[in-house]
């Protein structure tokens, strides 16, 4: 995953200033159908089927503590997260995207899908418990 210059400003304010930053207490996760770049300049989310941005509790039950690997952090997500069935033909996504807002709102950051999905009316898209991976290099 990567940040956003929102997130990146943010915790380096909070880190060399001692600048307050609070997390937001909910996230979003949305769906893109291209590289929404680090400010959203090419965000490109749905608009149709009944697609909406799925609010997780931005916890310690939603997502994992950071392991350390050779070199990074590592943080997956604890819970499925589902989106609502769609109601119509939705299209190809191919990134998420973490906010703060269920509408708008600031990027926390973004990420490709391990595998890029066409969703149709009836599928449910999801992320399984583990499968979302954020990472710091």
């Amino acid at each position: 995953m990567s940040y956003s210059d929102f997130l990146e400003k943010s915790l380096m304010d909070m880190a060399f200033g001692g600048v307050t930053f609070t997390p937001s207490s909910i996230l979003y996760v949305a769906l893109s159908s291209g590289n929404p770049g680090e400010n959203l300049q090419t965000f490109v989310e749905p608009a149709v089927g009944g697609y909406a941005r799925v609010g997780v509790d931005n916890n310690k039950t939603t997502f994992s503590n950071a392991i350390n690997s050779v070199n990074s952090g590592v943080i997956h997500n604890m819970i499925s997260i589902e989106f609502p069935r769609a109601t119509d033909f939705v299209g190809l996504v191919t990134h998420f995207v973490l906010l703060d807002q269920d509408v708008g709102g600031h990027s926390y950051g973004y990420g490709v899908l391990s595998n890029a999905r066409t969703i149709y009316s009836g599928d449910t898209p999801n992320f399984a418990s583990g499968t979302m991976t954020i990472t710091m290099d």
